[in-house]
């Protein structure tokens, strides 16, 4: 979604959201995998549910910190309209505080799927609101410039 590269642009603007830096305040988490916002091209990372033919459409800009991930998906189910992009924004349930676990916001994934982020989100009906939010998940974690 073209929405997505502005806002991680501008997300990049304002924090250290690099590698090194989340290695550096990740010391001592086991296996921690740091994540770029973006994918190497500079585009929005395409998600797991798209690439397994789940959905019509799944993308994503991802930021990780420990053990934490902290990700805006976009998500259009293959019964869903244009309209009916669902956002969902990923983070700690400490700050997310109306959030669900993913799994009970992934209802178009078969019994027993694992696709995508086992972890909490909470979801918008627009973009604009899901922004914002994920603007406040990032204030609180990621080192500012």
């Amino acid at each position: 979604m073209e929405l997505l590269v502005p806002l991680a642009q501008k997300l990049d603007a304002t924090y250290d959201l690099s590698s090194e830096k989340a290695r550096h305040l990740s010391v001592g988490t086991k296996r921690f995998q740091p994540h770029r916002l973006l994918n190497s091209t500079g585009s929005a990372k395409v998600g797991g549910a798209q690439r397994a033919g789940v959905v019509v459409f799944d993308r994503y800009i991802s930021y990780r910190l420990k053990d934490e991930l902290y990700a805006l998906i976009c998500l259009l189910t293959s019964g869903d309209v244009l309209s009916r992009i669902q956002f969902q924004v990923v983070g700690p349930k400490s700050i997310l505080t109306n959030a669900q676990h993913s799994s009970e916001l992934r209802s178009y994934l078969p019994e027993g799927a694992t696709i995508g982020y086992t972890h909490f989100a909470e979801e918008f009906d627009n973009f604009e609101e899901a922004a914002e939010r994920y603007m406040f998940l990032m204030e609180q974690v990621a080192p500012k410039r």
